[in-house]
């Protein structure tokens, strides 16, 4: 087993994730971290060691919080074994929840031990949305094990990068190049275009919100300046 890379990191940030911060920034210590390993350690104190996902390429996040614990090394099949763990755990917390709507995230990232991933349901489709290069390495484990859960769904996968290039792609069948479906959201139709623009055409984190206005708007028309669809 190849050993993880140990490196060093700034006081700041050991007493930042003993916190719970999730995430390592630029720092004097974070731009000497290797740029070709997946996995990083380092002591946060006598009896723990952080494993780290590495993202060298991104300018400001250098490295993502996966595991605290006494072991300092992991390989390939131990991660993959706990992220099929924490995405079904993901998963399975949804459906206790009453959506009065066909989009709703299946993992949002940090909030549920997934650094950098993101899964949305969005009627019949799933939108697989990496937000660290790091997920590269395991992209095609993540999408089997979604596909595991949703067989009959279709799956899509976004790169998201800070300079909004379009890299978009749909797993379950490689000859389908975009999709437009409409889905209901609190009574409210929305169109979403898959692979057509950088967005799909709804924010499902502002989900929330627009149920909170929606009740204190009833029955009066709204111009929404902020919508894509």
């Amino acid at each position: 087993m190849a050993r993880t890379p140990r490196v060093e990191i700034h006081p700041a940030s050991i007493k930042h994730i003993k916190k719970g911060h999730p995430w390592i920034t630029l720092d004097r210590f974070s731009a000497k971290f290797p740029k070709g390993a997946k996995f990083l350690r380092s002591r946060l104190d006598e009896k723990n060691f952080v494993v780290l996902l590495n993202d060298p390429n991104h300018p400001n996040v250098k490295a993502r919080v996966w595991d605290i614990s006494e072991k300092s090394l992991i390989e390939d099949k131990e991660f993959v074994y706990a992220l099929k763990g924490r995405l079904y755990r993901s998963i399975e917390l949804r459906p206790q929840s009453n959506f009065d709507r066909e989009n709703y995230y299946l993992c949002f990232g940090e909030a549920d031990e997934l650094p950098g991933l993101f899964v949305i349901k969005l009627a019949n489709q799933i939108l697989i949305q990496f937000y660290a290069d790091f997920w590269n390495h395991f992209e095609k484990d993540v999408v089997r094990i979604i596909a595991e859960k949703f067989p009959n769904e279709t799956l899509w996968v976004q790169k998201r990068n800070l300079n909004q290039e379009k890299e978009f792609y749909c797993a379950t069948d490689k000859r389908k190049k975009e999709e437009n479906i409409v889905l209901t959201e609190y009574g409210v139709k929305y169109h979403v275009k898959f692979n057509k623009y950088y967005d799909i055409g709804i924010y499902t984190d502002m989900a929330a919100i627009r149920e909170r206005v929606g009740k204190n708007i009833e029955g009066k028309d709204v111009l929404n300046l902020f919508s894509y669809t």
